[in-house]
């Protein structure tokens, strides 16, 4: 009987689009904290989500979101690299 992972796996991340690898980023000179952090903040920002998110929250309340999304990502980011150089 398969995991509950497993099927998840199989069935809707086969679907979806491949996530850029961090290892690439890193290998171009950016630092280990900066890549890891780099993702997930992609994603909170994709371009379709925008007009939904300015549809809900309004124009004011999504600049505000986008902006706080880079500053607190570039924060840690930095953080991540000073605090955990090379361990990543």
């Amino acid at each position: 009987m398969p995991l509950a992972g497993s099927i998840y796996n199989e069935s809707i991340c086969h679907h979806t689009q491949p996530a850029a690898h961090p290892e690439g980023l890193i290998n171009a000179g950016m630092g280990n904290g900066l890549a890891l952090l780099l993702l997930p903040a992609g994603l909170a920002l994709l371009l379709p989500n925008m007009p939904v998110i300015r549809g809900v929250i309004g124009t004011e309340k999504t600049v505000v979101y986008v902006a706080l999304v880079v500053i607190m990502a570039t924060i840690s980011g930095f953080t991540m690299t000073l605090f955990f150089k090379g361990e990543i």
